[in-house]
């Protein structure tokens, strides 16, 4: 092979490896920043579970009455997710933790989910 095409050769060769490292460092910054997401989303999640029990313990304490109480979080909460979703995002986000709770407690199978 001819001295100039070897040269070019070898530069392109180069500037490949030199993009693959360059694409291996961007997956490392990529993974680090969903697992950084990932924490977060667990300490945000860790401290509404924290509150959400401190409210129950509050109205338990109250005597406030079960049907009062539950109808009135449910309705929060779904309220909150319609706010905070288009309506088409926050049916499916509801119908997908109502068709999870229900496979958790062995009333559904789980090939009775499939949303249509």
């Amino acid at each position: 092979m001819p001295k100039k095409l070897k040269k070019i050769f070898n530069k392109q060769k180069k500037s490949i490896d030199e993009k693959e490292e360059i694409t291996l460092e961007e997956v490392v910054t990529v993974s680090n920043l969903r697992k950084h997401r990932m924490e977060t989303n667990l300490r945000h999640e860790r401290r509404m579970a924290r509150d959400l029990d401190r409210l129950i313990g509050s109205w338990h304490k109250d005597r406030l009455p079960k049907e009062v109480v539950v109808e009135f979080s449910a309705s929060y909460m779904v309220n909150f997710i319609f706010d905070c979703y288009t309506p088409e995002d926050a049916n499916h986000l509801l119908v997908t933790a109502i068709s999870r709770e229900l496979l958790k407690s062995n009333e559904i199978e789980d090939s009775e989910t499939v949303i249509q």
